[in-house]
């Protein structure tokens, strides 16, 4: 409908100027984590993730508080019967961010009703911005942006990650990775699910698996896919 089209253009304009002032965030404190908290064995959190999500929060919040907001670190806020639901990352690659490598990204999600509608992903170290709403199209920095036309695993090169329980499921997991080496053109492990699905989403990868994802791993770069 034009009304929720409108709605939706809306709260996306909000989520790219609130993407990149993370953005910022993140990067003014890159290479410089002085402390760390574990969630589980692998699972990192720093103060980065928790400054960037109190940010976007505190955003949607003044933009939208008819919203549900769920964030990884902050859980739900906003109103919990909100038509629209934000799922939020507010730091995708945190092992990377806390390791120096600049493969992360700001992940703001939008579903109506539970379906995932609309995304934007922004990327720090470039500041590449990524945004699709379905039945719109998806966009890098405004340009169009579109899945490729691999027929076949064999032309493809595919991306995966790996789950947080990962060192007591490792022979399975090298097992599914070594199928996928056999028929895939290759394969890359980049460590940030939604940057993976938006290469997807650009045509740079023909396809993507993970085991264990969370909705805020999922439900911005899944938009942008589908979106694409």
């Amino acid at each position: 409908m034009k009304q929720d089209a409108e709605q939706i253009q809306a709260r996306m304009d909000v989520a790219a100027v609130l993407a990149r002032r993370a953005g910022e965030t993140l990067m003014s404190t890159f290479g410089a984590i002085e402390s760390l908290e574990m969630k589980g064995e692998v699972d990192l959190v720093s103060e980065a993730d928790r400054a960037s999500e109190r940010l976007l929060v505190e955003g949607l919040l003044a933009a939208f508080p008819e919203d549900a907001i769920l964030g990884e670190e902050g859980g739900v806020a906003g109103s919990p019967d909100g038509r629209f639901r934000w799922v939020l990352d507010p730091l995708d690659g945190t092992t990377n961010f806390v390791h120096g490598l600049p493969y992360f990204a700001v992940s703001m999600g939008l579903a109506v009703e539970e379906d995932p509608v609309a995304g934007v992903i922004l990327v720090p170290p470039t500041e590449e911005l990524y945004v699709g709403v379905v039945g719109s199209g998806a966009t890098r920095d405004g340009v169009p942006i579109a899945v490729n036309s691999t027929a076949h695993l064999s032309d493809a090169l595919v991306a995966t990650g790996f789950p947080y329980d990962r060192r007591e499921r490792a022979a399975d997991l090298v097992s599914v990775v070594a199928r996928a080496i056999e028929r895939a053109r290759a394969v890359r492990r980049c460590g940030a699910a939604c940057l993976d699905l938006i290469g997807v989403a650009s045509g740079v990868f023909g396809g993507f698996w993970e085991e264990g994802l969370a909705p805020w791993d999922l439900a911005a770069g899944v938009a942008i896919v589908r979106a694409a």
